[in-house]
């Protein structure tokens, strides 16, 4: 992720979520109606399982700091 670094575990967290409220907000209708086969569903739907593994990552990065 881009900040690894210099950006806090915690803002990156927030950066995760907002970006996968956003990703579901226009992915949920195109699921619902059934529509999956279109080329921006499945794009949306890859940002959105990257902004989860991105989130994932995040707090793995959050809970070895405060183990230290």
């Amino acid at each position: 992720m881009a900040g690894k670094k210099f950006l806090n575990p915690f803002l990156k967290i927030a950066i995760c979520i907002t970006g996968m409220l956003v990703m579901g907000y226009f992915l949920y209708p195109s699921v619902q109606s059934g529509t999956i086969e279109d080329n921006l569903t499945v794009l949306r739907a890859l940002v959105f399982i990257g902004f989860t593994y991105l989130l994932g990552q995040s707090i793995k990065q959050m809970l070895e700091r405060r183990e230290q």
